[in-house]
Formats: structure tokens, sequence, C-alpha cells
């Protein structure tokens, strides 16, 4: 799957790094903190578990090459992903030097290739790099 770029909004307040500190009762230097931004022209996005496991969930997949194993004798093999599709631009990979596809077939969540036979297995690998 291609890398979805996000963009990030920074939060906007009429003052930034104000706080409020309240004491702790019974408790010597001990204060609850709460914000005093004033006016809060932009949320902006949070720093938070959720947006960085996004973030790392889109990187991932960005870097995800989608593999199949060609059977030693057979001339094709049919890969499968939703990140397929017919506008895709895809590069191919193979596990035995110097063999490349000789016709590449996409529609919608699939991608087939056709090799001449090859005398062992061959592992053959899918990259989506984007799409035009």
């Amino acid at each position: 799957m291609v890398f979805i770029k996000k963009t990030w909004t920074d939060r906007n307040t009429q003052y930034p790094t104000r706080r409020i500190l309240t004491a702790i009762e019974g408790e010597t230097d001990t204060y609850d903190v709460t914000r005093a931004e004033g006016t809060i022209s932009a949320e902006g996005d949070a720093f938070n578990a959720a947006n960085m496991n996004d973030l790392e969930d889109r990187i991932e997949s960005a870097f995800e090459i989608i593999t199949g194993t060609l059977t030693s004798g057979q001339t094709s093999i049919t890969i499968t992903d939703t990140s397929i599709n017919t506008n895709s631009i895809l590069s191919f990979y193979t596990s035995i030097y110097g063999v490349s596809p000789e016709t590449v077939s996409v529609t919608n969540g699939s991608v087939t290739l056709t090799f001449e036979a090859q005398e062992s297995n061959m592992i053959v690998g899918v990259k989506v790099e984007g799409s035009y």
C-alpha cells in the first residue's frame, strides 16, 4: 500500500504557554496544572497514541511488499490485495535473479503475472508504489 500523507495542524491559542497552578491541599510544593490558553483559534492534532500508531501503520504499509510463491513448472501467479487497482504503479520482485514477468494483468484487488516456467519455486513480490 502506498503511504498516505497526512497534513498535521498546530494548536493555535491566544496564550499558548499560560497555565493555572492549583495547590494540592495538605501537600507541599504539589500542584494541579490546568491550561489557561485564552481563545483557541485551532485545536490542532493531538500528540497521542492513536495518532502516532496511525502514523506507524501508514509508514509500515508504504514499505510492504505483497508476496506469493510461483511453484516450479507453473507459469502464472495471481497476487491479491485491496491496495492494488487498475491505476496502481507497481514494482515487481523475484527471488531468482534476472527473472521478470513476461505479462502483467491488473484488476481492482489483484495482479496476475506470467513467467517462463522455472525449475525451482520462486518468490514473487509486488509493491504498490502509488497511483496515477
